[in-house]
């Protein structure tokens, strides 16, 4: 077993990382997305990837980071406490996924795996593994709604209600009172990554998470991972960027890759101004007509998951997220600075407004 703490290092994983990604089918586990994550969201000394070896061969990873809250320092899936996205490992077969959680143990650190498949072999193992070794608990992880694509676009649009659809047209009417409405998926080059990325951060801020500060823009860890993924998606042809125009002005933006078959969101933003007319509702409805046509497995909307998502679909993908406290001095150090934390935050949340 190998332990990369380095940036330096990790390049050293990347063959056995494609070839380990080729059976996982998920970009959110791949090479390009985790070295992305290690990139914008890691310090000095905060990589700690685990990789599994079998003569010469890279059986299995766990693309971990040190990530320190509560006052202690835990093993956390890269990427997942800034982006939300749901997460993984990645495994040859269930025994080299085990030998893997068994390495994982003995680093005697508290553990946070976020959003891992609620039937996955991950979660399945972790019970046996940890089981009497640890203290640990499985969280709810939230969830992402899918649409199974296997029908032709004109049937799946006549499946959508009766209402969903009179909005839709209202809001596309409403929008071409204002000038001629463009909806498009882009197919991004790579020269082309920036100039787009700049469109998307500046829709996408200009709205309410403009005004809270959450947008991309001013997340520059955020901006900086998606500039660093974009130049890697676009180069391998799979970078996807949505706009939807009025009058040759975007007023709608979507960020999505096209890989293993399915076209995956990860960002959908519009202005504020053109509020009535729904642009990113338009734009969504355009990606998933254009995934129909292009005639791919699925539809994921990734992030988490929302009421205004069921418009056509109620599909939703499940995910648990454990959280594992090793029988060590640094686990249980760590389960009690976490208690504590969970225990003040849940007495102000009850009592906080009394005053």
């Amino acid at each position: 077993m190998r332990i990369i703490k380095k940036l330096s290092e990790l390049e050293e994983l990347k063959d056995g990382w494609l070839e380990l990604e080729k059976k996982m089918n998920n970009p959110l586990i791949g090479w390009d997305w985790m070295s992305s994550c290690a990139r914008a969201f890691c310090g000095e000394d905060e990589l700690y990837v685990l990789a599994e070896e079998d003569d010469d061969a890279i059986t299995a990873i766990a693309p971990l980071f040190i990530h320190e809250e509560n006052g202690f320092r835990k093993l956390e899936i890269l990427g997942t406490p800034a982006l939300g996205e749901p997460g993984g490992l990645l495994y040859k077969d269930r025994e080299a996924l085990q030998t893997l959680l068994q390495s994982l143990l003995k680093q005697g650190l508290p553990i946070s795996l976020r959003r891992l498949p609620k039937e996955s072999e991950e979660l399945s193992l972790i019970r046996q593994v940890f089981h009497y070794h640890s203290l640990h608990s499985l969280r709810e992880g939230g969830g992402c709604p899918w649409i199974s694509i296997d029908s032709d676009w004109e049937t799946f649009e006549q499946s959508l209600s009766s209402r969903r659809k009179s909005d839709m047209r209202r809001a596309r009417r409403r929008a071409e009172k204002l000038g001629e409405v463009t909806l498009r998926i882009h197919d991004v080059a790579e020269t082309d990554v920036e100039p787009l990325l700049e469109e998307v951060f500046r829709v996408e801020a200009a709205n309410w998470k403009g005004r809270n500060g959450s947008s991309l823009l001013h997340r520059r860890d955020l901006a900086r991972f998606y500039t660093v993924y974009g130049h890697k998606a676009a180069r391998k042809g799979t970078l996807r960027v949505g706009t939807m125009t009025i009058a040759n002005k975007v007023v709608g933006v979507l960020l999505g890759l096209r890989e293993a078959k399915r076209f995956w969101v990860f960002k959908i933003g519009y202005d504020e101004a053109y509020a009535r007319c729904s642009p990113g509702v338009l734009l969504m409805h355009g990606a998933i007509e254009y995934a129909f046509r292009e005639q791919l497995k699925s539809f994921e909307f990734l992030g988490w998951d929302a009421q205004w998502m069921h418009v056509w679909t109620d599909k939703v993908r499940r995910y648990k997220s454990p959280l594992i406290y090793p029988f060590s001095a640094r686990g249980l150090k760590g389960l009690a600075l976490d208690s504590a934390c969970y225990i003040k935050n849940k007495i102000w949340s009850e009592h906080g407004n009394d005053n």
